[in-house]
């Protein structure tokens, strides 16, 4: 097809045609040395390249096309689903070698997540690894009578960085969520969005409310840690660290949600209507909207406090989520929660703060117990020459474990002999012991809340010192790391300030 283009001027109209212009061209060319060697070329060789070139961009097409169309999704950790929301696939065993149990057995007084809490999440009637809860990865349980569950995937290397060496304060409060709720009984005045903040107190970061009218810390509420009784306080912002406030947590916690028993600030009255929570439980400020859960009683109850409103959505069939205003207003059961909008009233959040429990012992760990396993963690890069017991405690959550915590003396004798036969005999590793007791001159472990009074004094490096531990000025602790003495070739117990950079991470899991 030729396209015409008039010119008007000089001695009348000139006609152009792509014909013309590619006349031309071959005119101006025809005697250049590379045009003369490109037509000598047989045309069967010119249309063979010129063929070869369009087949490979039309492989590569399709090849693109069918990669990324998996409907089966078997490897959810992609660029398309990270977390494997969207994985329908039938891998049935954790990465650990558990096996899954089918999802519709089970019991919704004991797990968290169940078909008629997460309904259109891929549940029903198998064992298939899934991620209705968007945990990091798909998972499942792993026991029918227990909340116990493990990851199916094995997870991508996370990048995580070393600390300056010029930071002064390496041992930042990661351990804990940054954003956690607070109610507290007989109204909403102290409660509330609590963020944690740059302050510092007894070695702890302090939590501070946050002003929901301009979205800024107010900083006159704050959660801190008293470390010698190792209480979390609801105090006022300019008593931070102090033994006093409006209430305090009666059980020796890590985070202010891993506690349950408040009481009122210089008595010993509970108060039960109160609690400090995460994301994962409850949300203040925030006011759930989805599908009311049918049976006439999702819109229409009314409960003192969130907590109350809660347990009437762990109880009720097919309930997700709820949200809560006030007490003159109904309670809202939701089967499915679609969406949120900010009210600095209310209180939403999901059906039970109950925690599922990671199980399942990674590659490379030693057997202890029938249910227990523990692993010296190597590859964290963080802890690679050493870290503070704060850092150790954080990198072994971030492996789906805790610091070694509890053993039964006989346990500890055998564990002790092993890691003497051991490539890792040379080094230092911190456990889960610490002098964050309510007793002087005795060491407690983190979780299981025992004394090591039962294991043997010949263990330790520097015995004769313990009646210091726990009764220290200021804000140092003595926690318990293992490895080499100066003196003898043997493993023993020794203890430091937990903020000293001595130690990497001794980490333990549950197996089953």
């Amino acid at each position: 097809m030729e396209v015409n283009m008039t010119e008007a001027g000089g001695g009348g109209a000139r006609s152009f045609s792509i014909r013309g212009y590619i006349d031309n061209w071959h005119r101006s060319v025809q005697y250049e040395p590379w045009f003369i060697k490109l037509s000598t070329i047989d045309r069967r060789i010119l249309w063979t390249i010129f063929i070869s070139i369009f087949l490979l961009l039309f492989i590569i097409i399709i090849a693109a096309a069918t990669s990324g169309g998996s409907s089966d999704c078997d490897n959810c950790d992609s660029v398309r689903d990270l977390d494997g929301r969207l994985y329908r696939g039938q891998l049935s065993f954790t990465r650990s070698g558990l096996q899954c149990v089918n999802w519709s057995l089970l019991d919704r007084k004991i797990h968290t997540v169940t078909v008629d809490r997460f309904p259109d999440h891929g549940l029903g009637d198998h064992n298939n690894c899934r991620n209705p809860d968007l945990s990091r990865h798909i998972w499942c349980y792993t026991s029918l009578d227990k909340n116990h569950f493990d990851f199916c995937d094995i997870p991508k290397a996370k990048k995580v960085l070393a600390p300056k060496e010029d930071d002064q304060s390496p041992n930042i409060d990661e351990a804990c969520d940054h954003n956690i709720t607070v109610v507290v009984e007989n109204g909403l005045g102290i409660s509330g969005l609590f963020v944690l903040s740059t302050l510092w107190a007894n070695g702890r970061g302090v939590y501070v409310r946050v002003d929901f009218t301009d979205n800024k810390v107010k900083g006159d509420m704050c959660l801190s840690w008293h470390g010698r009784y190792r209480h979390w306080w609801i105090q006022g912002c300019d008593f931070i660290g102090n033994n006093g406030g409006v209430a305090w947590l009666e059980e020796d916690a890590r985070c202010p949600y891993d506690g349950l028993t408040w009481r009122r600030g210089g008595t010993n009255d509970l108060m039960n209507k109160t609690l400090a929570t995460n994301g994962d439980c409850l949300e203040y400020g925030k006011e759930y909207n989805g599908t009311i859960v049918p049976g006439g009683l999702g819109d229409i109850q009314m409960t003192e406090t969130p907590m109350e409103c809660q347990e009437i959505c762990w109880l009720a069939q097919g309930c997700s989520g709820f949200a809560w205003k006030s007490r003159s207003t109904p309670c809202l059961l939701f089967n499915k929660v679609t969406s949120s909008t900010f009210n600095n009233q209310s209180v939403s959040g999901h059906a039970t703060c109950k925690r599922k429990e990671k199980v399942g012992c990674p590659n490379t760990h030693i057997k202890i117990t029938d249910d227990s396993c523990i692993k010296f963690l190597t590859d964290s890069p963080v802890c690679s020459e050493g870290c503070s017991r704060y850092t150790a405690m954080e990198e072994c959550e971030r492996s789906g474990g805790h610091l070694l915590d509890y053993l039964s003396p006989d346990h500890f004798e055998s564990f002790m002999r092993v890691v003497q036969k051991s490539k890792y005999r040379s080094q230092f590793w911190w456990t889960g012991a610490t002098d964050f007791s309510k007793k002087e001159g005795e060491f407690s472990w983190e979780i299981s809340d025992k004394t090591m009074d039962n294991v043997s004094e010949e263990l330790w490096v520097n015995a004769s010192s313990h009646d210091t531990v726990g009764i220290k000025a200021g804000d140092s602790h003595q926690c318990v790391f293992l490895g080499p003495s100066n003196n003898t070739r043997e493993v023993l117990l020794d203890h430091s300030d937990c903020r000293d950079s001595v130690a990497k991470p001794l980490c333990q899991y549950l197996s089953k």
